[in-house]
């Protein structure tokens, strides 16, 4: 997903620029969504993935505590 790939052009002014990016982000969006290729993962498998993550960071955390 590449959603956040690119920011408002900065010599535009700035609700402009705003409304333009806000409306590419929206519209990449629902065309990933609507792309049959699309592989979604539930909410339980994020959670579970920040989890681990978090208990991955906790473990080396420790490692390196004085």
């Amino acid at each position: 997903m590449a959603l956040m790939n690119k920011l408002p052009d900065p010599d535009m002014p700035v609700a402009e620029g705003h409304d333009q990016w806000f409306r590419k982000q929206v519209a990449d969006a629902v065309r990933e969504a609507d792309n049959p290729g699309t592989e979604w993962v539930s909410h339980d498998t994020i959670l579970q993935d920040i989890a681990d993550q978090r208990a991955a960071l906790q473990a080396r955390l420790k490692g390196h505590a004085g």
